[in-house]
């Protein structure tokens, strides 16, 4: 469910700056390149284009920020992992070592070697 949505995601961006770049600046001569004639009131003409193009954006900015809502809804319920701090102090120390701190943390005197019961009776 979370892949489809950045897929959408990933998808409404490239869209939406496609629009953009599509779209002309008051500045770029629209109103010289009106293609000819007085009928420039159509849907195909320059101003019907930019009405089109504006709202096409619109429009899916819209749904840009519904599914950037949707994502973060989701990710939420994720249960946080692992850090990647842990995963990679975990990775770095052999497997040995750390079933030697279990023991020792689960009983001190295991831990140390050399130290026996009798040990203890004979300095103590």
């Amino acid at each position: 469910m979370l892949s489809f949505f950045l897929a959408v995601h990933f998808i409404l961006a490239i869209s939406i700056i496609g629009l953009v770049l599509l779209q002309k600046h008051d500045s770029d001569g629209a109103l010289g390149s009106s293609g000819g004639g007085g009928a420039a009131s159509g849907m195909f003409s320059v101003r019907g284009q930019a009405n089109l193009l504006t709202r096409a954006t619109a429009i899916l900015m819209a749904i840009f920020i519904v599914n950037c809502l949707v994502l973060a809804k989701l990710v939420k319920r994720v249960p946080p992992k692992e850090s990647i701090i842990d995963q990679v102090a975990h990775e770095s120390v052999p497997a040995g070592i750390l079933s030697q701190e279990k023991a020792a943390s689960s009983s001190p005197a295991q831990g140390i070697k050399g130290s026996t019961p009798k040990d203890e009776k004979k300095s103590g």
